[in-house]
């Protein structure tokens, strides 16, 4: 016997209700809570001789956490949703299991991954640029109204795992967490040191509508010891993530365009011809390069447990 039930709604108070919505098979494709608000207004006519008619509208707004599924049970999306109604969070996840896109809005936190789970791409866009600093906090003006103008000693940010070594360049965006938090502080500056304290900015998005770029947030200083790990890629994200996104499409179009354009055009008897076949076979190597260029715009975690943090 099949199962015919396609959607299940719970009213669960005056204004909350639940929707869970089923596979033709019977299993859930999806749940998600919603709170009801209902509107009653009032649509004046032009004609004097008929009154206006009420016009009723339910408006339904998401909240918490909203679930898709596979037909096979396995968890194919998982949403949190903010205040506004609007998603915050979302995981993707393959039929197989495995995490496939993690992604944040409206800030525009991208994080891909392939099967076995490891990371292979990281985007982070305000409005579709990728996020950068102003020029006036570039030339570390900022600080001259903090209390550590004048007082900061630019010094290199070291860390030294054995013979490894990295050091972190000016400019560089990264981010921090600490011992006494769970959650990283992202789009962070280190400035110097003042009195032995590592002084960092910390930046935000602006998601005003004539602005492309981050925001000041706060200047600050922490002792080495408060720092649990140092998540950074490079000096320059946002040219390499330029070359990347360039590689790619090339990659892709000569690969793709000659044989539709040959075909098209000259109904493939040219698809064979070496100039055409040479075309396709460069555009292997550059979508190739796109890859490895998108590997480094992906932060590596630098635990100080393991790194030693040198000044």
């Amino acid at each position: 016997m099949a199962f015919s039930q396609k959607s299940k709604i719970t009213k669960h108070s005056n204004d909350t209700i639940e929707i869970i919505n089923y596979h033709k098979n019977g299993s859930v494709k999806d749940s998600v809570w919603k709170t009801v608000e209902i509107l009653v207004g009032k649509r004046e006519s032009i004609d004097p001789k008929h009154p206006g008619d009420s016009i009723v509208m339910n408006i339904e707004t998401p909240f918490g956490t909203q679930k898709k599924y596979y037909k096979s049970g396995r968890l194919k999306s998982l949403t949190i949703y903010g205040k506004n109604g609007l998603p915050n969070k979302t995981w993707d996840y393959r039929k197989k299991g495995s995490l496939a896109v993690y992604k944040e809005t409206p800030y525009g936190l991208k994080k891909l991954y392939n099967k076995k789970g490891k990371q292979i791409r990281e985007s982070d866009f305000n409005k579709g640029k990728y996020a950068k600093l102003p020029k006036t906090n570039k030339k570390h003006q900022h600080l001259a109204h903090s209390k550590y103008a004048g007082k900061v000693e630019k010094k290199t940010l070291v860390l030294e795992n054995g013979k490894k070594k990295l050091n972190i360049k000016p400019y560089a965006l990264f981010s921090l967490q600490l011992h006494s938090d769970t959650t990283p502080l992202r789009h962070c500056v280190y400035e110097g040191v003042n009195e032995g304290k590592l002084i960092f900015s910390s930046y935000s998005y602006d998601l005003s509508e004539n602005k492309n770029k981050l925001k000041l947030d706060s200047v600050f200083a922490l002792e080495t010891s408060q720092l649990h790990t140092i998540y950074y890629a490079c000096s320059n994200i946002r040219k390499k993530h330029f070359g990347a996104a360039f590689s790619e499409r090339a990659g892709f179009s000569m690969m793709l365009v000659p044989p539709i354009g040959v075909t098209l055009i000259a109904g493939g008897y040219y698809l064979l011809h070496p100039v055409t076949l040479g075309v396709i076979a460069a555009g292997v190597p550059v979508f190739i390069i796109s890859k490895a260029l998108y590997k480094k715009t992906v932060p590596h975690a630098y635990r100080l447990n393991e790194w030693k943090l040198k000044l």
